[in-house]
């Protein structure tokens, strides 16, 4: 009898975490979903707490957000590295006719 509910115990508690995963990740897609609506960005996690974040309208450069290592100082604590990856040839010398093309002629900023 003990030995069942034990196992029934662990069952239940292998549903709650299954669970928990599904509800995590709904929320994971919800929020990502509202970062590309509302700032044009997509986002991704990693597990070794890299963020990755590329604009949808310039694939060609993503921004990655990697945790500092803590050295025992206390000093790293929360605090991240940012590195712009993956720059393609464009860039700068496109900026002045995008800006002129989307404030100045259709007055509006994507």
């Amino acid at each position: 009898m003990c030995e069942e509910k034990a196992q029934l115990e662990r069952q239940k508690e292998k549903r709650l975490l299954r669970l928990m995963r599904q509800v995590f990740a709904a929320k994971t897609a919800e929020f990502r979903e509202a970062l590309s609506a509302i700032l044009g960005v997509k986002v991704a996690f990693y597990d070794n707490g890299q963020v990755r974040v590329t604009s949808q309208y310039d694939l060609g450069a993503a921004f990655v957000f990697q945790p500092v290592k803590d050295s025992g100082t206390g000093t790293g604590a929360g605090a991240v590295r940012m590195q712009l990856v993956a720059r393609d040839e464009g860039g700068p010398q496109e900026l002045p006719p995008l800006r002129r093309n989307w404030v100045e002629i259709e007055q509006s900023i994507p």
